[in-house]
């Protein structure tokens, strides 16, 4: 108690020194953070019209477009960064120089009314040491003819009191009031350029059409409506339209192409990917090459497009990628998917020696994927494709227990999967493969409904529900309701006989397990004619049609 005292007295003889050396601190974290801001201000208005408010108002509606500016492009390299493993977009550098970053602040950060006003009084009483940017503005209009001029005054970082100034100019003919918020937004393009220092593009109006389409295209990446895909291609290829060389926009259009999950679009992706391979920036020449491996592989393995060309090239392009930026996630995660693939296409081989070489592919795979992971934990995309790795793995050993043990492992990977991302349909397709393999019916239907129910589109999860049905062990063993889920399957294929094919692969197998009297009995006329008109090619569906002559 008395030590509590003896603090108590000391702190009040030497209070006044405590509490300036507190608004020193408080100062110095003010004005390293005020180093990093704009601050917006009020524009001269020198209107004819005398209005003294248009000049508050450009100030708020420049801030507004710059802010919408940055907003969407770092959502695109944020959320799409966690949940989308190519990263729709390159990062756009948001710095000015060492010291200021773009932060589109209308005050000093967002401290509060004690803080912004103490700060504001150091700004005012120390403006040559405590001193933000400053983006000033004046707006000029005589008759139709409008001018706005900005300045941005900031400090180098290069010496002691040095700033520097910019400046941008927007000029219209014929103007009017509706024109003047087109005027503010070519002005918000123009500096987030050349702030961000973005040397991707080269001229505003392509950057402007394509944050534009890159806007509609987050919106279809969280709601999949067809009206805001389309806003995404017409504003990327109006971009393309200005700037036809710019690897940027093909490679966003190859991802906006590839994440439709059909084979045309798959290939019109691969064409623009290639397009982007020369892109003079490491980063996303590095993206380029690995998405393009990934969309020849989706071509061969998803779209059953068995030329063994699109492995040899979907290897060089990953191979690429890796040399270009082994740092990076995505391209171990291609060289694996690749690596996966050509250890499939090998195993099938009957020359011992090309088994071996599948073998030591499928553990190079594995170390890719774990590889990838490791880079980045959210890459729920490499997991995933490593439990389809085990998997298929499990089903072509015919030593139990190893089969058993791989069965295991993919149950494993689809579970840190689905940690990271509890929506993907993919790994609850894999997940109800490993289950059906382990003979634990009721889980594997359990996780197919799942696959269907996150995407309802998705053709292969229909599928394995469909032929889950024709299982005599299950529960809910189904052979007509097996049948029409087939039919649903392939209905869901947009494009490419080539899935159709592998779909009907894939039932075959399961329904040649039904006694033909039962399945003829579940396959009348109306069910014959709907899988026909649906491009079936089951051989059992097939024989036991001819055989009820239908």
């Amino acid at each position: 108690m008395k030590n509590v005292e003896q603090i108590a007295s000391y702190l009040s003889q030497f209070w006044f020194f405590l509490f300036f050396l507190a608004v020193v601190v408080l100062s110095l974290m003010i004005y390293w953070r005020s180093r990093r801001q704009i601050l917006f201000e009020s524009w001269a208005n020198m209107y004819d019209s005398k209005d003294t408010d248009t000049g508050r108002s450009i100030g708020d509606l420049l801030l507004f477009k710059i802010g919408y500016i940055k907003n969407v492009h770092e959502r695109s390299t944020g959320s799409l960064g966690t949940w989308n493993i190519y990263r729709d977009v390159p990062a756009f550098r948001q710095n000015l120089d060492d010291n200021v970053t773009l932060q589109a602040s209308a005050e000093l950060g967002k401290y509060g009314p004690i803080l912004s006003t103490l700060s504001m009084l150091l700004f005012h009483l120390l403006p040559m040491v405590l001193r933000p940017a400053r983006l000033r503005g004046s707006i000029h209009k005589h008759g139709t003819r409008l001018q706005l001029l900005a300045t941005l005054e900031f400090n180098s970082g290069s010496h002691w009191k040095g700033f520097h100034n910019s400046l941008w100019e927007v000029v219209r003919t014929q103007s009017s009031e509706e024109t003047l918020p087109e005027a503010v937004e070519e002005l918000a393009f123009r500096i987030y350029l050349d702030l961000t220092r973005e040397e991707l593009f080269k001229s505003w109006q392509s950057f402007q059409a394509y944050t534009r389409g890159l806007a509609s295209y987050l919106s279809y990446v969280d709601l999949e409506r067809k009206p805001d895909y389309e806003a995404a291609k017409q504003g990327y290829e109006e971009a393309r339209q200005l700037e036809p060389q710019n690897p940027a926009i093909s490679y966003s259009l190859g991802v906006l192409e590839y994440y439709r999950w059909n084979s045309d679009a798959n290939k019109e992706a691969v064409t623009h990917f290639r397009s982007a391979l020369a892109a003079s920036q490491p980063r996303l020449r590095a993206y380029a090459h690995s998405a393009l491996a990934n969309a020849l592989l989706q071509q061969y393995h998803r779209y059953n497009d068995h030329d063994p060309r699109l492995l040899e090239d979907a290897i060089y392009y990953a191979q690429k990628a890796v040399a270009i930026d082994g740092a990076l996630d995505m391209t171990h995660r291609a060289l694996g998917f690749a690596c996966h693939q050509l250890s499939e296409y090998q195993a099938a081989s009957p020359d011992p020696a090309v088994q071996t070489k599948s073998a030591e592919n499928r553990d190079l795979a594995i170390r890719h994927y774990l590889r990838a992971a490791e880079l980045n934990n959210k890459n729920f995309a490499a997991l995933n494709n490593l439990a389809n790795l085990y998997l298929e793995w499990a089903r072509r050993d015919t030593n139990h227990a190893r089969s058993m043990k791989n069965l295991h492992n993919a149950v494993r990977e689809c579970e840190r999967t689905l940690a990271i991302n509890p929506h993907y349909h993919f790994t609850y397709d894999n997940l109800g493969n490993a289950y059906l393999e382990m003979k634990l019916y009721d889980k594997a239907a359990e996780a197919f409904r799942s696959a269907v129910r996150y995407k309802p589109d998705y053709p292969e999860g229909m599928n394995d529900l469909a032929a889950l049905h024709l299982e005599p062990e299950f529960a809910g063993r189904d052979v007509r309701g097996g049948l029409r889920r087939h039919q649903e399957a392939l209905a869901l294929v947009v494009s490419g006989e080539g899935q159709s094919r592998k779909l009907c692969a894939t039932f075959g197998k399961r329904s040649g397990i039904v006694p033909p009297a039962e399945l003829a009995a579940a396959l009348d006329a109306d069910l014959h004619k709907s899988l026909m008109a649906s491009h079936c090619t089951c051989v059992a569906v097939q024989t036991t049609a001819a055989q009820m002559g239908v």
